[in-house]
């Protein structure tokens, strides 16, 4: 049976809140792990319920630019001029003029900065630069929450968004390609400490698009749990690391990305039920000293 109500713990949103501004990039070198549709849905949920959020778009392919416009426009009636969102333009961020970068306002508590193919360039500028963005998000001091949007490859993108996070968080399905990558992922993060990052930390793997039919998914949900008789020693050692929450292969996910809606508000049902779950670790999580 459903929720009655997915208002998030307001003790949560208060410690949150109270541990000042943090920075959490969305990060799986692999695609079609669901990655946007997720920091879609864990930004809006989170202004929601009381938050400042910053969603930043450096994926050129700009679909959570995409989503949350329309979020804005459709559940807030906000409208959205040109000039609004060139000035919010997150590849403005990384060069001299990153100053006059302005993120657009979608709703009363969460703002965007924008992404689309302009940020193919960011693979050729130089590495110093690169640290724009860490300065850029160290000035938007009224925000509580910003999330970086990555694309599913290595690169300048990355490198960037590593820079300047306190945490990584790694959505991936239950398969062998997904079950690699984020092996990639926590070698980076650990690159990342030791050469640029040292407050760099994972926060957590979510397993993501799970289907409970498949016993192909439900050994490989095994694994990356690092459960069973002989469990995988990498994903052994990082156990405490993967969300309890699984979110299922569920068609309200994509529907409600579509219409630009929190899925809570979109149906009541399985997807709005393992969202609140996720959000409510995902809050528990961050609200700690060290995540």
């Amino acid at each position: 049976m459903a929720r009655y109500n997915y208002d998030l713990p307001s003790d949560l949103i208060e410690k949150v809140r109270a541990k000042g501004p943090m920075v959490v990039a969305t990060l799986n070198e692999k695609g079609g792990v669901g990655k946007t549709t997720l920091t879609f849905q864990i930004c809006v949920h989170l202004a929601e319920a009381g938050l400042k959020v910053l969603a930043v778009d450096l994926d050129p392919q700009g679909n959570l630019t995409k989503t949350t416009l329309r979020y804005g426009e459709l559940q807030h009636d906000r409208v959205f001029s040109d000039v609004d969102i060139d000035r919010a333009n997150s590849m403005t961020i990384f060069s001299n003029a990153n100053e006059r970068v302005k993120p657009v306002p979608v709703s009363d508590n969460l703002s965007l900065n924008t992404g689309n193919t302009n940020l193919v360039a960011l693979m050729g500028i130089q590495h110093d630069l690169l640290l724009e963005l860490d300065e850029y998000l160290a000035r938007q001091t009224e925000f509580d929450v910003m999330i970086i949007d990555c694309p599913p490859t290595p690169g300048n993108h990355v490198t960037a968004a590593a820079m300047a996070a306190d945490y990584v968080l790694s959505p991936a399905n239950a398969d062998e390609y997904s079950s690699d990558a984020i092996k990639n992922v926590v070698k980076t993060i650990t690159r990342f400490k030791r050469k640029y990052n040292p407050g760099l930390n994972l926060l957590g793997v979510i397993l993501n698009d799970v289907d409970n039919s498949s016993k192909i998914k439900k050994d490989y949900v095994e694994l990356m749990r690092g459960e069973g008789a002989d469990p995988d020693e990498f994903y052994f050692g990082i156990r405490d690391k993967i969300f309890e929450t699984r979110l299922g292969k569920r068609v309200a996910f994509q529907e409600a990305q579509t219409v630009g809606m929190p899925i809570t508000r979109y149906q009541r049902g399985n997807a709005a039920d393992e969202m609140y779950s996720f959000l409510q670790e995902l809050l528990t999580r961050l609200s700690k000293e060290e995540a």
